[in-house]
C-alpha cells in the first residue's frame, strides 16, 4: 500500500466528521475524549483519523532525516499512529499533576514529544537491530574479564523480544528505590547507543592441487562489545530535550522528577561514572530480584 492510499483510507474514515479539516487540534481531542468515553467506536476512529491527518506532515520530515534507516515510506505512518495511540491512551493534558495540564497547547505538546519520543525509541530498535546478530559472538569470558558478566546478562534480556519489558522494569525499580544515576545508566545500557562494532580481518588458505598455488581468501569478522565510553558519552550528553522528549515518558516521570535525575547526572564526573557503571553492573548480577526481571 502506498503513502497516498494510507492518506486516503485515514480521510475517508475521518470525513465521517462533517467538516473535519475546519476543526482545531483541541477541538478533534475533545471528540475523541468524548466519543471514547460514550464508547461510539464509529467516531473514536474518525476523530482519530482526523488527528492522525492533522500530523501528516510529520511523516515527510521523518523521510527527510530518516534515509539512512532504509525505512519504506509507509513505515513513517506507523511511527505517527504508535506516537499519537499512545498520547491520547495515556491523555496528559487532562492529567491536573501534568505540567501541560490546562495549558491551551497542551494536547499539541503532548503529541509532539510522543513523536519524538516515538522516533527515539524506533532509532534505538534499529542499533539494537543492527548489533544483535553479532551480541552473542562475544566470548562469556571477556565479558566477565572486562565488564562482569551482569552486562551481558543485561543485554540479553533486552535483545530478547520475550524479556524486553524486564529491562523498563529494573529501570523503574532503581528509579523507585531513588538509584536515579544508576536507573539512567542502565536505560543506556539497554535503549541507547552502548555497544562498539569491531572488525577483524579473517584470512582462509586454500590449495589448489591443479595449479600448486595457495589461494588466500581474505574475510571480516564483525564482534560487537558492550563499551562503556559510550555510556559515559551519552550521559554527559543528555539535556531537558531528551528528558522531556523520551525519558520522563517512557517511564511516566513528572518534569520535577526528571529535572532532579538529569540534575544529580549532570553532576558526576565522568571518572565517577565509569565506577558507578560497573558496580551498577555488578548490583544487578548479584541481586537475585533484579535478574529476575531480565531472565
Amino acid at each position: 500500500m502506498t503513502l497516498t492510499e494510507q492518506q486516503t483510507i485515514f480521510h475517508k474514515t475521518a470525513s465521517r466528521i462533517e467538516n473535519y479539516q475546519d476543526l482545531s487540534k483541541n477541538e478533534l481531542a475533545e471528540g475523541y475524549v468524548k466519543a471514547e468515553k460514550e464508547n461510539n467506536k464509529y467516531l473514536v476512529d474518525a476523530y482519530f483519523s482526523a488527528i492522525v491527518l492533522r500530523y501528516w506532515f510529520k511523516i515527510f520530515k521523518w523521510m527527510q532525516d530518516s534515509r539512512s534507516t532504509g525505512l519504506r515510506d509507509i513505515d513513517f505512518v506507523d511511527w505517527l499512529v504508535d506516537a499519537i495511540m499512545y498520547g491520547l491512551n495515556h491523555k496528559s493534558w487532562l492529567d491536573p499533576t501534568k505540567a501541560v495540564y490546562n495549558d491551551p497547547n497542551g494536547f499539541d505538546k503532548v503529541i509532539n514529544q510522543c513523536c519524538e519520543s516515538e522516533r527515539l525509541i524506533i532509532y534505538q530498535s534499529l542499533n539494537k537491530d543492527k548489533r544483535k546478530a553479532n551480541v552473542y559472538i562475544n566470548s562469556l569470558d571477556q565479558q566477565i574479564e572486562e565488564n562482569g558478566d551482569a552486562a551481558s546478562v543485561y543485554t540479553n534480556a533486552v535483545y530478547n523480544p520475550e524479556t524486553g519489558r524486564g529491562a523498563k522494569d529494573l529501570v523503574l525499580t532503581f528509579i523507585k528505590e531513588n538509584k536515579l544515576v544508576e536507573a539512567m545508566i542502565l536505560d543506556t545500557i539497554a535503549r541507547q547507543d552502548s555497544f562498539k562494532e569491531e572488525k577483524e580481518k579473517d584470512y582462509k588458505y586454500e590449495l589448489d592441487e591443479e595449479t600448486g598455488r595457495t589461494n588466500v581468501t581474505k574475510n571480516y569478522k564483525v564482534t560487537t562489545t558492550f563499551d562503556p565510553r559510550k555510556v559515559v558519552k551519552h550521559l554527559t550528553s543528555i539535556d531537558q530535550n531528551f528528558m522531556t522528549s523520551y525519558f520522563n515518558l517512557e517511564y511516566e516521570l513528572d518534569e520535577e522528577k526528571g529535572k532532579e535525575i538529569l540534575d544529580k547526572v549532570k553532576g558526576i564526573s565522568n571518572s565517577k561514572l565509569y565506577t558507578m557503571i560497573k558496580k551498577t553492573l555488578i548490583e544487578v548480577k548479584d541481586n537475585e530480584e533484579y535478574l529476575s526481571m531480565l531472565i
